[in-house]
């Protein structure tokens, strides 16, 4: 059943003149064909709708390059695809700006080359969220690249675009999420947890504050009006993770917007500083969560809560661990309104 087209040309469907390009809206395969390269297949087919690929036998495919490339699919299912022989799959998605639903098996694999990043016009973090069918995975283009890499998954997922969902993973650990809900009347959340609490990738990120997930998104970081942790997010390094004060050597990002922050999901056992944490969130009036903290490991909570003028109250302090830490310094500086701390 093994076949070989010269180029897109050569398929049979189109020498014979009785088909052309523009005629074919769905493609379906059956009889487990077993094509030696796919490169260029359906590349331009301008009114293509749907593909089907759960018919042909990849096992043996080399060349996924330029397989959808410029057509107007909008549906590619490529469940039982096993892509362990591809050699390339460069621009296999390039320009195809209409797609919307992506059934993907196991054993496919994509690379960073393939054209479903963040490159692909309509689909960048900016316009949207890859999400799978039961809710249970979102993240762009290139986090989904990432999931495929290896070709590992347990199972067949399908992933819809949704426009409008800003959402991501850690670069560091693509089983913690980051989600960013505009809400109503400019109150936006952001929620930061974890996919699956048993993943064997554990629940730790290791970015600085400066190449946080989100960054590359929200043009307006004013915008995060809540802050809340899920599920014990680990971070290893959030010094100055929310900082909004240009000093020490720490960029602000102008969180200035936070009004409430919830730590109750944060691990904080493998950090060794929070210093300039939340520093300059000047509207920050509900900090809570804060109780269970692990901060047996702190060395540093300098300038923590440093310019948090609108906080009345910080409670949960009185339950930490507090014998590695050498520098309290300005923790709570220019908490002007601040009358409780426990």
């Amino acid at each position: 059943k093994s076949v070989t087209l010269s180029s897109r040309e050569s398929a049979p469907w189109l020498v014979e003149g009785k088909v052309t390009v523009k005629q074919v809206r769905e493609v379906l395969s059956t009889g487990n064909l077993a094509p030696t390269s796919l490169a260029s297949w359906f590349s331009s087919y301008t009114n293509l709708e749907s593909f089907d690929g759960r018919g042909l036998d990849v096992s043996g495919t080399t060349d996924f390059s330029e397989l959808f490339r410029g057509s107007s699919v909008k549906v590619i299912n490529l469940d039982g695809w096993d892509m362990s022989s591809a050699t390339s799959d460069a621009d296999m998605f390039t320009g195809t700006t209409n797609l919307s639903t992506l059934t993907l098996g196991p054993d496919v694999r994509l690379g960073a080359t393939s054209g479903l990043g963040i490159t692909l016009a309509g689909h960048t973090p900016a316009d949207g969220s890859w999400v799978t069918d039961d809710k249970a995975w979102f993240g762009s283009g290139d986090n989904l690249i990432s999931r495929y890499a290896s070709g590992s998954q347990d199972a067949t997922y399908i992933y819809v675009w949704s426009r409008g969902m800003f959402s991501g993973r850690f670069v560091s650990n693509d089983n913690v999420y980051w989600l960013f809900d505009p809400g109503e009347s400019n109150i936006g959340t952001l929620t930061i947890g974890v996919g699956d609490v048993n993943s064997p990738l554990g629940k730790n990120v290791s970015e600085p504050y400066d190449q946080l997930p989100w960054l590359s998104v929200l043009a307006d970081l004013r915008q995060i009006r809540i802050v809340e942790f899920l599920d014990g997010v680990t971070p290893e390094n959030p010094v100055a993770w929310f900082n909004s004060t240009n000093s020490d050597g720490y960029s602000a990002h102008l969180y200035t917007g936070i009004m409430s922050f919830n730590g109750s999901g944060l691990d904080a056992s493998a950090a060794t500083s929070f210093a300039y944490f939340l520093r300059g969130c000047h509207t920050l009036s509900t900090l809570s969560g804060l109780e269970n903290w692990d901060m047996s490991g702190v060395t540093s909570i300098s300038g923590m809560l440093d310019g948090c003028g609108s906080l009345t109250s910080v409670e949960g302090l009185a339950n930490w661990d507090v014998s590695q830490v050498s520098d309290f310094s300005y923790l709570l500086r220019n908490d002007k309104d601040l009358v409780s701390i426990t």
